[in-house]
């Protein structure tokens, strides 16, 4: 229904906004495109604290060298009755992922756990489990380091 041709009922002029509104619609974009990176962040904080409390993703290698998958979070290994059974590492970030792996078998030959490249486990290059049922926890603490932790 068109307005009334009476002159106090006229629709009101297209106008352009202000510029302190053009400066706040502004603001109200950034902030969002700020809180979204913030919740991308929350997001991978969170999923690395629950990793930590012990909601884990197992895997059993059976072939080796295993390499490690992004979201293993413990490893039960098995070396073979002639040779020992490798696990490489991914490369270390500082991402603050946890590790587990255990040596479930009373063979001789042990897990070899290997560091991805330059990397290091404490120092090593490489760190060894050789009794049954001994395990070690690993965390990616800082670029370039495994921790033992």
């Amino acid at each position: 229904m068109p307005y009334p041709q009476n002159p106090q009922f006229q629709p009101p002029k297209p106008t352009k906004l202000p510029r302190a509104w053009q400066d706040i619609a502004n603001g109200f974009r950034q902030n969002d495109q700020y809180l979204q990176s913030l919740i991308q962040k929350l997001q991978t904080y969170l999923s690395t604290i629950v990793r930590g409390f012990g909601i884990f993703n197992v895997s059993s290698p059976t072939q080796s060298p295993y390499a490690v998958q992004a979201t293993d979070t413990f490893i039960g290994a098995s070396a073979s009755t002639t040779e020992a059974q490798t696990i490489n590492l991914g490369q270390s970030t500082g991402s603050g992922t946890i590790l587990i792996v255990k040596k479930l078998d009373s063979n001789p030959f042990g897990v070899v756990i290997v560091a991805y490249g330059t990397d290091t486990i404490d120092g090593s290059a490489s760190y060894t489990l050789t009794t049954q049922y001994d395990a070690v926890r690993l965390i990616d603490g800082a670029s370039g380091q495994w921790s033992i932790w």
